[in-house]
């Protein structure tokens, strides 16, 4: 690759992602944004999982550097509570989706804890996803990364339940941890984690921002020119990803989108690509 072309993607991309995480920090501020048809806004609902990265600004960052036609505006609500596995807080979600006019609410299915019933679980996912479409907004099931202290026996339990719950609703699910799980099983050598074992490293940002650019414009992120990402460990530095492991990050999240797409089981794309 040539060098100088491989520094302006680089500069640009760091660019970019600093710029975003400015406007991350001002998020409780709400400035004037284009009108409702031209601009996709998002609220992501989740714990602090999602603050890593963070992970709408890393979406954000890598839809920004792409040819995607719409102008696109994230957001977070995060708090311990905010995940699936929690009853759902009516008043104070209807009060945050009354403060903007959110296109998109993403929902994040689960945090750490398994200790709870499984039809209890199913029945709180219908809760949260009728307050959302009560509101009149789509909602889409974000099914996170397990934890390096999950059992195989927990995951297979939260994968059937993830499954159960997105048939249950037919709605859009973002495969973020289906993707872990392959990188895992391929590329060892690849740490997709903090070192606490539960957030994710800047490698671990990347994979999961390359699975939702996936589902949101429904376009491969194979060849995308952004390799910067920011780490659990250390979020003021900014970490240019290797190239070949960016390249492998790319195409693992993408094959994750086809091999749902083949069985024909699940929708995995929010927006179709004209």
């Amino acid at each position: 690759m040539n060098v100088k072309k491989s520094l302006w993607k680089h500069w640009v991309s760091c660019g970019c992602l600093l710029w975003l995480l400015y406007c991350s920090a001002c998020q409780p501020n709400i400035n004037a944004t284009p009108a409702p048809d031209e601009v996709q806004r998002y609220l992501w609902v989740g714990d602090d999982l999602i603050s890593a990265g963070p992970l709408d600004m890393q979406s954000l960052l890598m839809i920004s550097l792409s040819n995607y036609p719409y102008a696109v505006d994230m957001r977070r609500w995060v708090k311990p509570q905010n995940v699936l596995t929690e009853p759902v807080e009516t008043a104070a979600l209807v009060e945050k989706l009354e403060l903007m006019a959110y296109d998109v609410v993403v929902l994040q299915l689960f945090g750490v804890r398994r200790d709870f019933e499984d039809n209890a679980y199913l029945d709180q996912v219908v809760e949260w996803i009728e307050v959302v479409r009560g509101q009149e907004k789509i909602a889409v099931l974000l099914y996170p990364w397990f934890s390096e202290v999950d059992s195989d026996a927990q995951k297979e339990r939260m994968d059937g339940l993830v499954h159960q719950a997105a048939w249950r609703t037919q709605i859009v699910l973002i495969p973020v941890g289906p993707a872990w799980q392959t990188v895992q099983a391929a590329r060892p050598d690849i740490q997709l984690y903090a070192s606490d074992g539960l957030h994710p490293s800047a490698e671990g940002v990347y994979l999961s921002a390359c699975v939702v650019y996936a589902v949101f414009t429904g376009t491969s992120p194979v060849g995308h020119p952004g390799y910067t990402s920011i780490g659990y460990d250390d979020p003021q530095q900014i970490v240019t990803i290797d190239e070949e492991v960016a390249a492998y990050l790319q195409t693992a999240a993408w094959e994750t989108i086809l091999d749902y797409q083949q069985k024909d089981e699940f929708q995995v794309i929010l927006f179709q690509k004209e």
